[in-house]
């Protein structure tokens, strides 16, 4: 029963996905040859992971439902490999602003430990 639904998402996402990216295609197309492969890696590693991740936390699914442990592995697998995907398309963006502004852009983090009072009574 998992089956047959997860493969039929799977497909009306698949429709949806080529539909997207004819629509987008000019556009990628436009960017700097850099831009486009940077967005184009991001694109494939996201939906490697959605794709391929919906089919095989099915097969889990319905092998050994959905309560236990390998079906929840797999399905933690799945989101992780999603996030991994995501990383680079962050980096797709900002790389292909500077490139387009001449300009640096960036996220910067720092990490400041806070200082302990003591309160002498």
């Amino acid at each position: 029963m998992y089956s047959f639904l997860e493969l039929a998402r799977v497909i009306v996402g698949i429709v949806f996905v080529v539909a997207f990216g004819l629509t987008y295609l000019r556009f990628l197309i436009n960017l700097p040859r850099r831009s486009r492969i940077l967005f184009s890696t991001a694109g494939l590693l996201y939906l490697s992971g959605v794709l391929a991740g919906e089919l095989i936390a099915a097969h889990y699914a319905q092998t050994y439902g959905l309560e236990s442990l390998p079906f929840g592995l797999s399905a933690t697998a799945k989101e992780t490999w999603e996030m991994v995907g995501a990383i680079p398309l962050i980096y797709a963006l900002f790389d292909c602003m500077k490139s387009l502004s001449g300009t640096e852009i960036g996220i910067y983090l720092t990490y400041r430990p806070r200082t302990r009072r003591i309160v002498k009574s």
